[in-house]
């Protein structure tokens, strides 16, 4: 059956799918999902692809969105048992909420610099009177701003490594414990994404408590996830391990920057 022109404004009905070419009679593809009912492009449908994509109740984003917040444990496990329409991956969400927090700061101007780095806001004082140091720092903070999201993902193997160590039991391996951080990561974005805008429109600066907020989350996902375990001891190896990776993180960092500053002056 030939595809309706895009001329009509009545629905076609398709035998053969225009996303992957097979072959069928039903109102959906059933191997990709692809609609066979075909309309022109209105506003109107526009609107409605939006909404149901990203607004609907019952759609990925959301879902993983709210159940995030609500049984984070629940979502990962959903998802290493093998469940893979229900939820946005754990590599997908971090990479979406990094680059929706990023778009949302350049729309609203928020200066990430000095919202990432409270002594940014001195530095350029420092800076013109020949300080070593502060062009350093400043060296760091513009590389950590630039590179935000290779430094997201650049941390997961190092969690993951203290994770399997720490909750070796759960015979969880290398990606599964990656994948835990990786959403313990994004989901405190949001309130990284709304501390930005804050500071953007008020100048009140909250981000000194973000990494509060992060380990927080990342206890709760961990308790939620291992909740047959003793919950105390899951929290305790989980702000370890979370301060391990920070230090090491910082002292690798610290001696990246140095040692780009001397290669760059």
């Amino acid at each position: 059956m030939k595809f309706g022109s895009l001329r009509q404004q009545s629905p076609t009905y398709c035998m053969k799918c225009l996303n992957c070419g097979h072959e069928h009679e039903a109102k959906f593809c059933p191997e990709c999902g692809q609609p066979a009912v075909v309309r022109r492009l209105t506003f109107r449908n526009l609107a409605q692809d939006v909404q149901e994509r990203f607004l609907g109740v019952d759609n990925l984003f959301m879902r993983t969105f709210v159940d995030l917040w609500k049984q984070p444990g629940k979502v990962a496990r959903t998802y290493f048992a093998g469940n893979r329409r229900k939820y946005i991956g754990p590599g997908g969400y971090l990479l979406l909420m990094l680059s929706l927090m990023l778009l949302v700061y350049d729309m609203a101007g928020v200066d990430t610099a000095k919202f990432f780095n409270q002594i940014a806001t001195d530095m350029n004082a420092e800076v013109e009177g020949g300080s070593r140091q502060a062009m350093v720092q400043q060296k760091i903070g513009n590389f950590v701003n630039t590179h935000m999201r290779l430094i997201n993902f650049a941390m997961l193997p190092f969690y993951a490594l203290l994770s399997m160590l720490f909750f070796r039991k759960h015979q969880l391996n290398f990606v599964e414990h990656m994948s835990l951080f990786a959403y313990a990561q994004a989901q405190p974005l949001w309130i990284s994404l709304l501390g930005g805008v804050l500071f953007a429109a008020t100048g009140a600066n909250i981000a000194s408590a973000l990494i509060f907020v992060s380990m927080g989350y990342n206890c709760w996902l961990f308790a939620d996830y291992f909740h047959r375990d003793n919950t105390p001891m899951v929290l305790l190896k989980t702000l370890l391990l979370q301060v391990l990776v920070l230090l090491l993180i910082s002292l690798i960092g610290g001696l990246l920057a140095v040692a780009w500053f001397f290669y760059t002056k």
